[in-house]
């Protein structure tokens, strides 16, 4: 117009694609999903990894133990601080202990390897009585002992044997890695340094 007054076109409000719609609703299904995924790393597996190692050290008979979890990952684990028994004479002490896994080798049960460092194990003799500390379970011969990981290796380890009248201790370090060579199923490869 010509006089001056403004020209009001009315616009076609802005409507939102099917598509805009579809992606808005998947990222944020994303976003949601990324969060339970932080929330079950970050909080459920130290809580659930916590859980199985002290379910772990009361099946070997020590009721009474502490440790600290100092790392857990879906790789693998690090308890530092290990005691099982009683505090004032526990039967293991370990100053680490690493565990390595795989999500496949949990799934079939076993663990790759555990490494400890620092582990003192002790043995009371009293009475012609040996308490070897842990809980031994009944192995026929021909049930044997199968053990659920693949390498288990101890480096300034120690043992204590607690006689009547005296105490000897004695340094270990060594492995223990299952053996491929071997044809007979379990069998393990030993070596003592």
């Amino acid at each position: 117009p010509a006089w001056g007054y403004p020209l009001r076109v009315r616009e076609k409000p802005a409507t939102r694609s099917r598509f805009g719609r579809l992606v808005r609703r998947a990222t944020l299904l994303l976003i949601a999903l990324t969060g339970v995924a932080v929330l079950l790393y970050f909080v459920t597996l130290p809580i659930y990894a916590r859980h199985r190692v002290a379910a772990l050290l009361r099946d070997l008979g020590a009721a009474d133990h502490a440790f600290t979890l100092e790392r857990v990952s879906l790789a693998g684990l690090r308890i530092t601080g290990l005691r099982a028994g009683p505090a004032a004479e526990p039967w293991l002490q370990a100053q680490a202990i690493d565990v390595r896994y795989s999500l496949a080798s949990l799934w079939r049960g076993r663990i790759r390897a555990i490494d400890a460092t620092g582990a003192t194990w002790r043995i009371t003799v009293r009475n012609d009585v040996v308490d070897w500390g842990f809980v031994l379970k009944d192995h026929t011969r021909d049930e044997g002992l199968t053990l659920p990981f693949d390498r288990a290796s101890l480096t300034d380890g120690e043992l204590i044997i607690d006689l009547e009248d005296e105490r000897l201790a004695i340094p270990l370090a060594g492995s223990l890695n299952k053996s491929l060579t071997h044809t007979t199923p379990g069998a393990y490869a030993v070596a003592m340094n």
